[in-house]
């Protein structure tokens, strides 16, 4: 089973790297990596909640990503580029079944704005 965890956050990586572009300012699962820029996001994918429906099949994984944006200096401004990112993102083939804002804290930063996305466990 780990191996098609590392495999899907692969291809989890590699499908936001592509649909966000530009936007994006980084692709990780490393928080402290997970750092925006003004008028760009950072998007953190979260370890993935694992359900096994039924006993002895693979497991339904269900992904959670971050899209942090702005700085403490730009959070005034920071609904522009999550709400351009979530544009992409619903362009896109990944299929997001929930978007919920939150507050994300990043060590010697502090709070910003951010949403957290819900990715289908059947998407990828």
């Amino acid at each position: 089973m780990s191996g098609l965890i590392v495999r899907q956050r692969a291809l989890l990586t590699s499908k936001l790297r592509e649909t966000l572009g530009d936007m994006a300012v980084i692709v990780t699962d490393d928080s402290q990596q997970a750092r925006p820029q003004s008028g760009k996001v950072a998007a953190l994918i979260e370890w993935p909640d694992i359900d096994y429906p039924t006993w002895g099949n693979d497991p339904e994984i269900t992904w959670h990503v971050y899209l942090i944006a702005g700085t403490k200096a730009t959070q005034a401004r920071s609904l522009e580029p999550i709400s351009d990112a979530l544009d992409l993102i619903a362009d896109s083939d990944l299929c997001v079944i929930q978007a919920r804002p939150v507050t994300f804290t990043i060590t010697n930063v502090g709070d910003l704005a951010a949403y957290q996305l819900t990715i289908n466990p059947s998407d990828l």
